[in-house]
């Protein structure tokens, strides 16, 4: 966790962006506190004006002036009180904007493996909750903060300058009751850290559960699933309920205070007086008593705006820690290629998701361009694992692969994704028509080429009964078929017309007629290119050019489908198993 101090410095890069919008703000806030400290001492005025001319006659224009020039500057500190609501809120969602668009940058560069050992939940909770947290704090916490320091200074020169017994009976008693708030603040720290990061975690067992209930309700699993939940929730409610209850404390304790030093410059005012004490009037123990007012009520406020940094803080280092993941690498002076023929070279491949557990091991295949390419084993050979190496998702804990000659490594991984089409086992489609989710970020793609990839990837059937066509919006509430999904992102790679081609399972999840079509469909597709099938099925590899049965992370048998047969090895009990032959 970042210091309060690294951690200003931090996020200055985003206040430095809009520092006159804030710097306005802050002018406006100190104007306003300046004129409404004001007021008090002008009621002194009156008062000490009415009190004199009781014995003889009142100065009704005296009065009448200081009433105007009070009401002159409570309408200027309202006034100035307003346009810095009007910008603080428009300055902190600028940055809070700013903020999520860096995050969401970040998030596209982050290597995968941060995401295999953190739940989605807590990195979702971190650019939505969090980011909202801190915009909450540049609105009400630091401008409040500023408002009442300017307030307190400016109220103990006045107060200073009238009478200095008084002032000093005021703040010593409002500096009491501050130090202790200032102890609770330090208590319930702790609490509030805690209470951000248990946010995050309930978050994400909350988007498990949603996106899971169907699994969920079909395994009975509904009462494990609310005890996980509740055991999170539960331990999120105490530490909310500790630091809630310890900040709650800071008002009252203020309020207490306030009242408590009010009758204490009644009764030392009255106590002066007595001993005709010199300069001592009652317009100034009626003045004393608002600043009193106005003195605790800042320092109650600037109590609740440090309390309410906490959860800020804590949620600014979380916003900081996702920042400061370790990015994906690219060469210093990473090479474009324009064309690729789709020669691919493992060579000597090894890696492990974790450094020390390698799961594959000295991985070595040359694949001509244009081949057809499977890749077979039983489930944990590493075969998904080889694809995602290819696709640089991963970095290499040893060897190359190598892609007409160069080394993906050196490549830009967005030029490398160019000419890779993926059809993954995980099926995503999002929110938006058929057409946005099949073209995606391919550009150009015209109506006629659109209809021949529908018509080539069996959904032109299903497109046309839909009410209206390709442009009907699917979202996650759709009924759409695990199937249908699949269809969608196989037109995906159809459209994107790759020269390199990966079908992780692409036909896992349809039936045996629509296999069929497509298997006819991506036959056409694969001619000419270099494809990379994995399949569980192997009726759908067995006119591959080349198979690669791996096992524990190796290449053990390499062929064709009947030459692998003939070796009665790996390939063959997986085949026999599959078609139930002796």
């Amino acid at each position: 966790m970042l210091s309060t101090f690294k951690l200003i410095r931090r996020i200055s890069v985003y206040v430095k962006k809009y520092r006159s919008k804030l710097v306005l703000a802050f002018l406006f806030s100190m104007i306003g506190a300046l004129m409404n400290m004001v007021v008090p001492d002008i009621i002194r005025r009156i008062t000490d004006t009415i009190a004199a001319g009781l014995n003889s006659s009142i100065d009704a224009s005296a009065v009448i002036r200081y009433s105007f020039i009070a009401l002159f500057m409570m309408a200027g500190g309202f006034v100035c009180i307003f346009l810095q609501n009007a910008l603080l809120p428009l300055v902190s969602q600028l940055m809070s904007r700013d903020i999520r668009n860096d995050m969401n940058r970040k998030i596209d560069r982050i290597p995968l493996s941060y995401f295999d050992v953190r739940p989605n939940g807590d990195t979702l909770s971190r650019v939505t909750t969090d980011v909202d947290m801190f915009a909450n704090a540049v609105t009400n916490n630091i401008s409040g903060i500023i408002s009442s320091i300017v307030t307190i200074i400016g109220i103990s020169l006045v107060m200073f300058s009238i009478n200095v017994i008084l002032t000093f009976t005021l703040m010593a008693l409002s500096i009491v009751f501050f130090m202790f708030n200032t102890f609770l603040m330090k208590k319930s720290q702790p609490y509030f850290h805690s209470q951000q990061h248990l946010l995050g975690a309930v978050n994400a067992k909350a988007e498990e559960a949603i996106s899971g209930h169907l699994i969920i309700k079909s395994f009975g699993g509904e009462q494990e699933t609310r005890q996980s939940f509740s055991e999170s929730n539960n331990k999120l409610a105490q530490d909310a309920w500790h630091s809630q209850f310890i900040s709650g404390m800071m008002m009252p304790i203020m309020n207490v205070g306030g009242q408590f030093s009010n009758v204490a410059v009644v009764l030392a005012g009255a106590f002066l007086m007595l001993h005709h004490h010199s300069g001592i009037t009652i317009g100034m123990i009626v003045a004393f008593v608002s600043y009193s007012r106005i003195f605790a009520s800042m320092l109650t406020n600037l109590s609740q705006c440090i309390s309410s940094l906490q959860p800020a803080i804590a949620a600014t280092n979380r916003i900081l820690e996702l920042m400061d993941v370790e990015e994906m690498t690219e060469a210093n002076t990473p090479k474009t290629l324009d064309k690729v023929k789709g020669h691919i070279t493992f060579s000597d491949v090894k890696f492990g998701y974790v450094k020390d557990k390698i799961i594959i091991h000295d991985f070595s295949a040359d694949v001509k361009a244009g081949s057809k390419i499977a890749i077979v084993g039983p489930t944990g050979a590493g075969k998904s694992t080889v694809i995602n190496l290819l696709m640089r998702f991963y970095e290499l804990n040893g060897g190359k692969i190598l892609i007409d000659g160069v080394s993906i490594a050196d490549m830009a991984r967005n030029n490398l994704h160019e000419f890779i089409g993926l059809v993954p086992q995980d099926i995503w489609t999002f929110e938006g028509s058929i057409r946005d989710n099949i073209v995606y970020s391919t550009e150009g793609i015209s109506d006629n080429k659109l209809n021949d990839v529908l018509e080539a990837s069996g959904l032109v059937y299903f497109v046309s009964a839909m009410p209206e066509g390709v442009d009907t919006v699917i979202n996650e509430q759709s009924n759409l078929s695990t199937g249908q999904r699949q269809l969608i992102t196989i037109a995906r790679a159809m459209v994107k017309d790759p020269p390199v081609l990966i079908l992780d399972e692409a036909t896992s999840s349809v039936d045996t007629r629509t296999e069929k079509l497509i298997q006819a469909a991506l036959d056409k597709l694969m001619a000419g290119r270099t494809s990379f099938i994995i399949a569980h099925r192997l009726s759908t590899i067995q006119n591959a050019d080349l198979i690669l049965v791996m096992k524990d992370g190796d290449i053990v048998e390499t062929g064709k489908h009947d030459e692998l047969l003939a070796l009665n090895g790996v390939y063959a009990d997986i085949y026999r198993s599959q078609f139930d032959t002796k």
